[in-house]
């Protein structure tokens, strides 16, 4: 047993060193090189977490657009998601805009989504919006 963890130990070491490392987020998704799969949990963790939730979580300014819930997402009135069509889904619209609405804001300091980060959101809704 102890020759197992032995290596797992080395497996984690080396293949966790940076950014492009497989691994799991701990609901059966997994992040593949710097790829991020279309799954609820690998967008929050890997897009969402960094670009969007600074400001989209309750308590915070944007609240009424809370990305870190997905029971949350599904049921807005804003239409944010609407599963299997990403280009009736308002969070597309709102990551592709170019006007003074686009998102995340050009004040704000965060890099916007880029276009392989927003295919994996159209990617995520149009295969069913899974968790």
């Amino acid at each position: 047993m102890k020759f197992y963890f032995f290596l797992f130990l080395i497996f984690i070491l080396f293949s966790c060193g940076g950014q492009h490392a497989n691994y799991p987020l701990g609901n059966g998704s997994v992040v593949v090189g710097s790829q991020v799969v279309a799954s609820f949990s690998s967008i929050k963790a890997n897009i969402f977490q960094n670009k969007c939730l600074k400001c989209h979580v309750k308590g915070e300014e944007a609240e009424d657009v809370p990305l870190d819930n997905l029971s949350l997402i599904l049921r807005s009135s804003r239409e944010l998601v609407v599963v299997g069509k990403p280009e009736e889904s308002g969070l597309v619209a709102a990551l592709k805009r170019t006007d003074s609405k686009q998102m995340p804001p050009p004040d704000s300091g965060i890099t916007r989504l880029t276009q392989s980060e927003i295919s994996v959101v159209e990617q995520w809704i149009r295969e069913g919006a899974v968790p």
